[in-house]
């Protein structure tokens, strides 16, 4: 995909590594991967569910992630001045069962906005071009 190694900001209001929901917006930094690093990651949670309407952006290092309450938030990316959703949080690789903790050491998959922008014109209007 074009972003493709772009870093990303994404937000939510999810569950922290203090397996609490955070009380404030919290927000990461985490690098969008490419289609191929990300099933081999993890095929039983990637291999048949990624297509060009998704994509995997994060880390497998343990150093942060998104997590269960932060679905439905946005990946963010700056271009110039100004910030573009490129990214839906949507799923992540499930919970260990004998943790409630979440996975930090897998990537997450998010819907491709980009795909939808025809949709999302027929339904809100006319948007200027970025």
């Amino acid at each position: 995909a074009a972003i493709t190694g772009l870093l990303g900001t994404a937000v939510g209001w999810g569950f922290t590594e203090s397996d609490e929901l955070s009380p404030v917006l919290k927000a990461t930094r985490m690098p969008v991967v490419d289609t191929s690093t990300c099933i081999e990651s993890n095929r039983d949670t990637f291999g048949l569910a990624l297509d060009s309407t998704l994509f995997c952006a994060g880390y497998t290092n343990g150093s942060t992630a998104v997590c269960n309450g932060d679905s439905g938030g946005g990946l963010h990316v700056k271009r110039g001045s100004a910030w573009f959703v490129v990214g839906i949080i949507s799923f992540t690789t499930p919970r260990d069962a004998d943790s409630n903790l979440c996975r930090v050491d897998s990537y997450a998959a998010f819907t491709n906005v980009v795909v939808f922008v025809p949709w999302i014109r027929s339904v809100v209007g006319s948007l200027p071009e970025a």
